[in-house]
């Protein structure tokens, strides 16, 4: 049961997500990008810059599962 609702919380964070993307036509290039220039060291832009990319590799899964079902 737990797996089921955290499951469809991640859907639902995904669908915002996308939506919020489509709207103000933000890429995950775009994120990572201000993201570097924003980081303080060279620590800050890796960790920073791998979450945004995780964020955004899942989008791309999400919206690949959407167009397929």
């Amino acid at each position: 049961m737990g797996y089921i609702l955290w499951h469809r919380h991640a859907v639902e964070r995904m669908q915002v997500l996308d939506t919020v993307c489509e709207i103000a036509e933000v890429t995950g290039h775009t994120v990572r990008g201000v993201l570097e220039l924003r980081a303080v060291d060279e620590n800050e832009r890796v960790e920073t810059t791998n979450r945004a990319f995780r964020v955004f590799y899942d989008l791309d899964r999400f919206r690949d599962e959407q167009m397929s079902a």
